[in-house]
């Protein structure tokens, strides 16, 4: 996992792509595909292998 990567929802309906992968809890923009909202979240590693997949290297 590293900075600038995508990532695509299990359900299909976000996008998110990682801004800090630095730290025990990732930075990452979600883009909602369904309503075109952006929100800036953190993540668990951990959280993101469980529910997303990767769309870019």
């Amino acid at each position: 996992m590293r900075t600038g990567q995508m990532w695509l929802h299990k359900d299909r309906t976000k996008i998110t792509v990682l801004i800090n992968t630095y730290t025990s809890m990732y930075q990452a923009t979600v883009y909602n595909l369904t309503t075109g909202r952006r929100t800036t979240v953190s993540i668990r590693p951990a959280t993101l292998l469980k529910n997303y997949h990767a769309i870019s290297n």
